[in-house]
């Protein structure tokens, strides 16, 4: 259901905020600043990113068909 998804969107939407000038993912945040630690930017990062997304919109748009998905 879409409350299901609701949680994934929350950290997607995280990840965009978090993200460094250009878009580029950091390889870890600081908890405390947000500021960016370690690698950056991080393949790996990114790689998972777009894989966690793709299933989103996946599930998101599978529930749309089903008119129980977000619009």
């Amino acid at each position: 259901t879409a409350a299901e998804l609701a949680p994934a969107k929350r950290m997607v939407d995280w990840a965009v905020a978090h993200q460094l000038p250009g878009g580029l993912l950091s390889e870890q945040l600081d908890p405390h600043t947000g500021a960016p630690l370690s690698v950056s930017p991080l393949t790996w990062s990114h790689a998972e990113f777009i894989t966690t997304v793709d299933e989103y919109c996946r599930k998101a748009e599978s529930l749309r068909r089903t008119s129980d998905g977000p619009t």
